[in-house]
């Protein structure tokens, strides 16, 4: 039985629990692990969604979807579109600007953070034909869209400085880019990230007209992808939510976030302090500084023009709360912060004290509730109480 009127939620009404079971190769998670966890959590957290996947286990889910429309609570199916689709699917990869596809990311068994191009009908295509064929009828009240983006400098500089196939060139030649001349920027490139002279708003401006117009069209390029596969999934009946970077990366991975959010049901930015693997602030930004031959000096300058301090472990938290204030105010859609619970060591060191002082900070905002994340099947018991407790 799950208890919710002894509590109440201090921020907003929604609680999702979010859920890996594995990727498209290697283990996969059991029912009765997911049920024996589902079972103990929900006891404590009045969670009225969860996200779930991507192994390719229909079966599992299945048993899932009785189970959680037994607890009247929204099952959506965990979904990578523009990464992973590679191990089952033959997909078109990103390009780099010295023409060299994305180096991968192997952050575990199933996630190898291999990048497919946005660009490419065929890499959306891949992910609604696997999903009709793998996960059709099963149940889902909605899929929860992740990877959706250009790879990060996670991915190398290739990553970062990317696409730059046929197709992606094309695209910035009819959009007005010199792409002779964004590659010989990239070639120069050092001390402040693409010239970057002020953040505010989620809004980033440039000492140089081309950079504003390079990523502007890869966020494009991104939205109209996005909104034809979202127009799919509406038809066939589902709700959807989105995965994103904390604002002030997205720019930078082809993620205009207030506008995603015209296309789904809620965005989850992932506010992980403190995760060092793809996706994490901290780490991003010191992949991101790296990669563009930043130095100390542009690190520093970019610090001060984005008002953080990059260097904070766990990520800074007076900035990620005023992103997360900004982001609430300026999506369309329900914005749900993505807080870690699970604890994987030297990768997310998440604990008690991290969890409290996280959501507390993050209560101050209009967002409308949590994903807690990124696994919890990896969240120990400790971890749990401490959320509890807070929304008590």
């Amino acid at each position: 039985m799950v208890v919710r009127a002894a509590l109440e939620v201090t921020v907003g009404e929604q609680i999702t629990l979010q859920i890996f079971t594995g990727g498209y190769v290697g283990d996969v998670v059991s029912f009765e692990q997911v049920r024996d966890k589902l079972d103990e959590v929900l006891e404590m957290i009045p969670a009225s969604r969860v996200v779930m996947g991507w192994a390719l286990e229909p079966d599992l889910y299945r048993r899932a979807a009785r189970y959680l429309a037994g607890k009247d609570i929204e099952f959506y199916l965990w979904l990578p579109v523009f990464s992973e689709t590679g191990l089952v699917k033959n997909c078109s990869p990103v390009v780099g600007s010295s023409g060299q596809t994305a180096a991968h990311y192997h952050l575990g068994e199933g996630e190898n953070f291999e990048f497919y191009c946005p660009a490419d009908p065929l890499n959306a295509d891949n992910v609604i034909s696997l999903f009709t064929e793998q996960f059709g009828g099963v149940g889902f009240d909605g899929v929860f869209l992740d990877k959706i983006r250009y790879p990060s400098f996670a991915n190398g500089r290739d990553g970062g400085f990317s696409c730059f196939c046929p197709r992606c060139v094309e695209r910035y030649e009819r959009g007005g880019l010199d792409v002779v001349r964004l590659r010989e920027r990239i070639d120069q490139m050092t001390d402040v990230p693409f010239g970057v002279t002020s953040y505010a708003d989620g809004v980033y401006a440039f000492s140089d007209e081309l950079w504003q117009r390079y990523f502007a069209l890869r966020s494009q390029v991104v939205a109209d992808a996005l909104s034809r596969m979202c127009q799919t999934f509406r038809q066939m009946g589902y709700r959807i939510g989105m995965d994103v970077f904390a604002p002030f990366l997205g720019e930078f991975v082809g993620q205009d976030i207030p506008r995603l959010s015209a296309l789904c049901d809620f965005v989850k930015p992932m506010m992980y302090r403190t995760t060092w693997a793809p996706a994490g602030p901290g780490f991003e930004a010191d992949a991101l500084l790296t990669q563009t031959r930043a130095g100390d000096g542009g690190r520093a300058a970019f610090g001060e023009i984005l008002g953080a301090d990059l260097d904070a472990r766990p990520f800074d938290l007076d900035f990620s709360v005023r992103q997360l204030a900004w982001l609430a105010g300026a999506c369309t859609c329900p914005v749900e912060a993505g807080v870690e619970i699970n604890r994987r060591p030297s990768v997310v060191d998440a604990d008690p004290a991290y969890i409290r002082e996280t959501l507390a900070a993050f209560s101050r905002t209009d967002a409308n509730g949590y994903v807690l994340s990124w696994n919890l099947l990896e969240a120990p018991a400790d971890n749990v109480d401490a959320v509890a407790g807070f929304l008590r």
